[in-house]
């Protein structure tokens, strides 16, 4: 979590910043959704859902790269659960929508992992966006 008594002109920074990536929050929060489905799902229906999983994750990845956060390694989190949702989806698709034949055993647990570590993002940003206007003078 980062510092959240330091500077306020950086604290004000960072939750412009966490208020704009809003939009790749929700993405990686249906991402999250769609990847638990493909664990349970059929592979004819794993592969009719890979394409909005990708076009999710690509659009999330571009905006990150595009918009890197004041505050070092804020970002880093939703970056690394963008690239292993965008992992995940290809390996499905290279195993024909068949999770059972693309799981080596931990293919669960890395799903989980990731959603928890959007989990704790949410988290950390609701702290910091209700500390933020708490301090707000306007």
């Amino acid at each position: 979590m980062p510092n959240l008594q330091g500077d306020p002109a950086s604290r004000s920074d960072l939750a412009r910043w966490i208020r704009d990536a809003g939009g790749v929050v929700d993405d990686l929060d249906t991402c999250s959704t769609i990847v638990r489905a493909i664990l349970v799902g059929a592979p004819w229906s794993n592969l009719m859902i890979i394409g909005a999983l990708d076009e999710l994750t690509r659009k999330s990845e571009l905006w990150l790269l595009t918009h890197p956060c004041p505050v070092d390694d804020v970002d880093l989190g939703l970056s690394q659960v963008a690239r292993y949702f965008t992992a995940f989806g290809q390996l499905i698709a290279t195993c024909a929508g068949d999770s059972g034949a693309a799981d080596s055993g931990n293919l669960g647990s890395g799903v989980e992992s990731a959603c928890f570590m959007l989990a704790d993002f949410k988290v950390m940003a609701a702290i910091l966006l209700s500390r933020s206007s708490g301090t707000s003078t306007n």
